[in-house]
């Protein structure tokens, strides 16, 4: 993939920035996503005095599941067994949990708004991402007698 001239040339070499983007894209509408994130980030940058691709590498560390529930039906009842997930997919997991929260966030209609919302309210503690990894972990963690039924 040939790297378009922009003066944010050096966020082009993250993969997970990438796959931010393409995922969020719709109708490959790739190069309106990156001037709306790479302007989002700017303005967090400010905010936060971090470098852009650490502050959204340090957004994603912060919002990954380490688990995730697999149902296994035995008999008539069915269980939810926790089973970690690999670093690969725990970075697919939270990559595609910030693309939806971001898409069906209804507070600010433009697009580089809701970016910028989500991930400062990311960095206080305070989005939704964190209750639904509490509530996760919480499930998981009233299931695990149930992890011996787990084989890998």
């Amino acid at each position: 993939m040939e790297l378009r001239k922009n003066n944010n040339k050096y966020l082009y070499n993250s993969t997970f920035l990438r796959k931010f983007i393409n995922n969020l894209a719709k109708k490959g509408k790739v190069q309106k996503i990156e001037k709306v994130l790479f302007t989002s980030l700017k303005s967090l940058k400010f905010k936060v005095y971090l470098n852009p691709l650490v502050l959204f590498l340090f957004l994603i560390n912060e919002i990954k599941p380490c688990i995730v529930l697999k149902s296994l039906r035995l008999g008539s009842v069915t269980y939810q067994i926790p089973t970690p997930l690999i670093f690969r997919k725990q970075l697919f997991k939270a990559l595609k949990l910030l693309v939806n929260l971001v898409r069906e966030s209804k507070q600010v209609s433009s697009l580089g708004q809701k970016i910028e919302t989500e991930f400062f309210l990311i960095l206080q503690g305070k989005s939704l991402l964190y209750k639904v990894n509490k509530l996760l972990y919480q499930t998981a963690s009233s299931t695990r007698s149930f992890a011996h039924y787990r084989w890998d």
